[in-house]
């Protein structure tokens, strides 16, 4: 009933699927019940919360899913997280054809290498690590959260991207 009232006063509503889960696993060790833990995380509660807020959202409102850079590509050590996040993808291709229509439009941002908690714990306070994942980035560093947020925001407001990857991530360098 709050959901339905806040929506009912907002002449757009963006819901942006932001949360996710990345576990350190390979194909060769990934349990069961964590992949559905990663993939309730990563899948099944953004179609959860599609769900709940599609019949409240207006003409204009946008479903924004984060991916990654790996949602269209493969590294080893994290199986579980790219399954997923090769899904969100597919999810937002299902959103954009579904919503047909309705004026709601639909976009997957796949950040690269951004400088947030999350990429820290990975990587340590080792400073050779960090020269070796600035060093696969065009343009020698890691990405600012203002950054992703203000593609964020442009995806959120232009409904030409409906249905677009966008790629957000200083072009990253293929070895």
């Amino acid at each position: 009933a709050e959901l339905a009232a806040i929506a009912e006063d907002a002449d757009q509503v963006v819901l942006l699927h932001n949360a996710a889960r990345h576990d350190g696993d390979s194909v060769g060790n990934l349990a069961a019940e964590n992949f559905r833990q990663v993939l309730q995380v990563n899948l099944v509660a953004p179609q959860q919360l599609n769900a709940l807020l599609i019949p409240l959202m207006k003409p204009g409102s946008a479903i924004l899913y984060m991916g990654s850079t790996l949602s269209e590509k493969a590294v080893a050590g994290c199986a579980s997280y790219i399954a997923s996040k090769h899904g969100v993808i597919g999810l937002m291709r299902a959103t954009t054809q579904d919503l047909i229509g309705s004026g709601i439009h639909s976009a997957c941002i796949c950040p690269g290498f951004t400088d947030t908690g999350m990429l820290r714990g990975m990587l340590g306070d080792d400073p050779a690590v960090l020269a070796g994942i600035t060093g696969m980035v065009s343009f020698g560093r890691l990405i600012d959260p203002a950054e992703i947020a203000a593609t964020i925001w442009f995806c959120a407001s232009s409904p030409v991207i409906n249905g677009s990857v966008i790629h957000a991530n200083l072009g990253q360098i293929e070895r």
